[in-house]
């Protein structure tokens, strides 16, 4: 079970940690690991919302594409529908 200790002098807090270090007990490890992970999930979820956002705009783009002929298609389109 987790322990909490409030800091009320520096050099009796390194005594505290050493001491905890020489029963084996590892103090900061474990918030590395959740540290490291919570940053992990919080790209990913940031990568997957920029990349479902480009393909949102690029299907748009498609769309308008689709609907708005240019180059040659236009000419032809203008020449079959006065």
């Amino acid at each position: 079970m987790p322990q909490a200790a409030t800091i009320k002098s520096l050099p009796r807090a390194f005594r505290m940690m050493k001491a905890m270090q020489a029963q084996g007990i590892e103090w900061g490890e474990d918030y590395r690991r959740a540290d490291a992970e919570a940053l992990k999930e919080v790209l990913e979820g940031r990568m997957a919302a920029g990349i479902d956002r480009h393909l949102e705009e690029t299907d748009r783009g498609r769309r308008r594409l689709r609907r708005q002929p240019s180059g040659r298609r236009a000419a032809k389109a203008d020449r079959q529908f006065p």
